[in-house]
């Protein structure tokens, strides 16, 4: 069974002495079977390539980390849900992630909605004015890009001193120039896509 799996044996036809026209039929799978091994090592490494380009931009997103399981907030150390991850970090991976994480936001939902409360709704938001005491302060979530940031700085008034949002999609798109070199301008399109930035959050 292994011979016949074999397709060099299969193109000599288990002929001790294969004649010229068998002979070159087996180089040439030979070539194709060689040629798709070495494409497919390439797109491993390439992946491999982005992959270590990603941590050291300091990507958030899917893909590496999500802040729900490495620093819970709210309530979402109530939940079981599965971090949505792939293994190879290309394009069609990350589309699998979207669908996979579809899946775990419903079953977020359907644990959220068994937990909540009964009794009345109160849906009027109350007025109140908060007078933070001076100092600073970053706080984080996990929005769909990634780790969505906010740093704040008091001097005890009402309104923030400082304040400064650390969009996601502004960080994911600085490897961008790394990724395309010695690419193709076709493949600039789908190279954008992987890296799924908002364009709101580049205008600074």
């Amino acid at each position: 069974m292994a011979e016949r799996a074999d397709p060099v044996r299969r193109a000599f036809k288990f002929r001790a002495y294969p004649t010229r026209p068998q002979e070159h039929r087996a180089v040439r799978l030979l070539a194709d079977h060689c040629d798709l091994y070495n494409a497919a090592l390439e797109e491993r490494r390439e992946a491999w390539r982005m992959r270590r380009a990603s941590v050291s931009y300091g990507l958030q997103s899917a893909q590496l980390k999500d802040i729900r399981r490495a620093d819970p907030y709210s309530i979402y150390d109530r939940f079981e849900f599965d971090v949505a991850m792939r293994p190879n970090g290309d394009l069609y991976d990350n589309y699998l992630i979207r669908i996979d994480e579809i899946h775990q936001s419903l079953r977020i939902l359907k644990q959220a909605l068994k937990q909540i409360p009964q009794g009345p709704i109160n849906s009027q938001k109350p007025q109140y004015q908060v007078r933070v005491p001076a100092g600073e302060a970053y706080g984080r979530i996990e929005s769909p890009k990634g780790e969505l940031g906010f740093y704040l700085v008091s001097n005890g008034k009402p309104n923030p001193w400082r304040y400064h949002v650390r969009a996601p999609s502004f960080v994911n798109i600085t490897p961008l120039e790394q990724i395309c070199v010695g690419k193709k301008i076709a493949d600039f399109v789908a190279l954008f896509g992987v890296l799924d930035v908002v364009m709101g959050e580049l205008d600074r």
